[in-house]
This record gives structure tokens, sequence and C-alpha cells, in this order.
């Protein structure tokens, strides 16, 4: 299973890896905002881990990018009150700083509903 993890800190994004790679053994890539089209653009990726703020509004380019990059996708945010993405209603939403047990359960959700 590829991963694709994008968030505005890298440190985040690093600790998500972790997480993913010890209860998966799945494959695992970081991106950043400014780098994550390259990353999707190699496409492949069965789940995205995303920081809600980068699709607050879920309109515009990167919504498109991830909409139609095929892949399950799990929110990220620091947000307490946010409760759905406009766009993308019904996907899991994980605070942050996440436990390990969320992020491991809203990825096996996700894989069993693609």
């Amino acid at each position: 299973m590829r991963t694709l993890v994008i968030d505005p800190e890298y440190l985040v994004a690093m600790e998500a890896e972790r997480i993913l790679q010890e209860a998966f053994g799945c494959e695992v890539e970081i991106a950043t905002p400014y780098n994550y089209p390259l990353a999707l653009d190699k496409g492949g990726f069965a789940v995205i881990v995303i920081d809600a703020s980068l699709l607050a509004d879920g309109q515009g380019e990167a919504a498109r990018r991830i909409e139609n990059a095929g892949a399950m996708i799990v929110f990220t945010t620091l947000d307490a009150e946010l409760k759905a993405v406009p766009g993308f209603e019904g996907f899991a939403i994980i605070q942050k700083p996440f436990r390990e047990g969320q992020l491991v359960r809203a990825i096996e959700e996700a894989i069993a509903l693609n």
C-alpha cells in the first residue's frame, strides 16, 4: 500500500510516516504543500493523509488534484471544531497531535471503504 502524507510541518509528516510504516509496513512518501503536485503526478497512492487546512475551501487546483488521485483520503487538523472539509464530506478527520491508534484506525477504515 502506497501512502502519501502531505503536511506543512515536516516533523508531523515524519511522525505519520513512522506510525504507518510500523502499523502497515507500507511505502510512505512525504510531501509539503509546495511539492505535493510532483508526488501526485507519480500516482498509485492508495491513501492520502493531508492537513485539512490545505483544502479548507474544497475548491481550487489542490482539491481537484487530490480528488483526481483516486485514493482514499484521511484529513488531519488542529481545529477541534472541524467536522468536515467542504467538498470532502464523509472522510475521516484526525485531530493533531494524533495518537497512533487514531491514525491507524482511520487508515484501516479508509482501506475498508475502498
